[in-house]
């Protein structure tokens, strides 16, 4: 796959706030029972198709989302892995002591993609991601109107069905 140069740019100036590593090294570290934690943050077709015994996988979409409840010590050590050193370069903010989520360098440059998968719920198509968001946001504006969720849900279901029943 060939990457874009603002991302390669990105991976890069990532890459100068962590230590890399060589496979032969953790192999070496786990047999000498190093105690570290050791995160796989590929797609979940990856890890499917095989994965480091005793990994973790927490792909990119919802590490920064789970990594906390995953391994609650922030001082612990992890090990983050993905196919070609890239993904896993991007959290510096998990690796480095000081940076918090919110000031990654690269945290804040894909702020807005990972906002929208965020609040997309993880859709992949442009269409049911802006769906979906429509669709928190009437139910969310509901809730705080303290309006009826579910009468609210039926009439939008309702409508919607007799519109495509017309057509």
């Amino acid at each position: 796959m060939e990457h874009s140069p603002g991302f390669l740019r990105l991976v890069e100036e990532s890459k100068k706030a962590i230590k890399e590593t060589t496979i032969q090294e953790i192999q070496a570290r786990l047999a000498r029972g190093e105690k570290f934690h050791l995160v796989d943050v590929r797609e979940d077709h990856e890890w499917e198709k095989g994965r480091i015994p005793g990994a973790r996988h927490l792909g990119r979409g919802i590490l920064e989302r789970d990594i906390e409840a995953a391994v609650p010590d922030r001082g612990a050590e992890l090990v983050l892995y993905c196919g070609g050193g890239f993904r896993s370069a991007l959290f510096t903010c998990l690796t480095e002591e000081g940076i918090p989520p919110d000031n990654n360098h690269a945290e804040r440059v894909l702020r807005k993609l990972v906002v929208q998968r965020k609040i997309s719920g993880g859709n992949r198509s442009p269409t049911h991601a802006a769906i979906h968001a429509r669709m928190m946001s009437v139910l969310e504006t509901m809730r705080l109107d303290g309006g009826d969720l579910v009468a609210t849900l039926q009439t939008l279901f309702t409508s919607r069905i007799a519109e495509l029943s017309r057509q």
